[in-house]
């Protein structure tokens, strides 16, 4: 027996992966309440994201996965750690003014998009059949599950966090270009440096007043969110290195379906009938194509059996 995962294996690999990055996730939005705006908000990703690439850079040292980059790849990491800032700033802003629920969805909307796209534009994925019917039935769902408030005072915000889901989509799809040349250790350490030194220059222009860590709820949110970068970050990169774009898009709304439900267990967040039924068919949604993929790798371990 050997231990090669095989071509038909590594979609179903990569789906498992980033349904354990969504389930992570979905704490996302109670972190940022936690933290809201108690540490200013550039120093604080500069600590936990300076943090974060000294702890990669070690392991990276001492694991010797190093390779030099080429200046094109190069540019793709800078290029996906600056979009990914300004994903980071966008849900922060959101989800401090904006109901979860109309947070979730919009930024959620803004991602589904975005993946579908550049899994079009930069990788050439086509938009089957199956796929149209999951995107159709988890927007069916997401208004399901969200009861959209619509203020007139907070559209910037809504617009902010919409665009933030793009942003989004593209610093956890854009890895793929260069993910198979380098260790997702590699990419993660450059990408929290990169964030720091970016983080640094933004917190100097705001001139921020920075203040020593502290045993307070915000700082705790902080080295949360701290954990979630290193760990989620080698999650997205080995799992969308195994499955299309568009597809693990529609897993990491998975994410939305226990979100919702931490929404209305921490701030009482309404929870009804609606939100249950959404929740499923965004389950279903984000499922059609793994179990598509899987009745593929039977059929073909079977055919190769024979």
């Amino acid at each position: 027996m050997t231990s090669t995962i095989t071509t038909t294996q590594r979609p179903l690999l990569g789906a498992s992966i980033l349904l354990t990055t969504a389930i992570i996730w979905s704490f996302f939005g109670i972190l940022v309440r936690l933290l809201g705006y108690n540490i200013p908000f550039f120093y604080g990703g500069l600590v936990r994201n300076l943090a974060a690439a000294l702890i990669l850079s070690g392991i990276l040292w001492y694991s010797k996965q190093y390779k030099p980059m080429t200046r094109h790849d190069l540019w793709w990491a800078i290029a996906r750690t600056t979009i990914g800032m300004m994903s980071m700033v966008g849900n922060f802003a959101g989800f401090v003014y904006l109901p979860m629920g109309t947070a979730y969805f919009i930024n959620f909307g803004g991602s589904i998009i975005g993946g579908f796209l550049l899994g079009r534009v930069l990788f050439g994925e086509r938009l089957t059949p199956l796929k149209i019917i999951s995107l159709v039935i988890a927007f069916i769902g997401m208004t399901m599950v969200y009861q959209v408030s619509f203020n007139p005072e907070l559209v910037k915000y809504m617009i902010i966090i919409f665009l933030s889901g793009i942003a989004g989509s593209f610093w956890t799809i854009s890895a793929k270009k260069i993910s198979h040349d380098y260790s997702a250790v590699q990419l993660n350490a450059l990408d929290t440096a990169i964030f720091s030194v970016l983080a640094f220059g933004l917190s100097l222009i705001q001139r921020e007043v920075w203040v020593l860590p502290s045993l307070t709820i915000p700082w705790l949110a902080n080295l949360l969110f701290l954990v979630m970068i290193i760990v989620t970050g080698q999650l997205i990169i080995l799992g969308y290195k195994h499955i299309d774009a568009q597809r693990g898009s529609l897993i990491m709304l998975l994410e939305i379906v226990l979100g919702t439900i931490l929404g209305a267990i921490f701030f009482h967040e309404s929870l009804g009938i609606l939100a249950i039924i959404g929740g499923a068919l965004i389950i279903t949604a984000a499922a059609l194509p793994e179990v598509s993929e899987l009745m593929k790798s039977r059929s073909a371990n079977k055919t190769a059996s024979l």
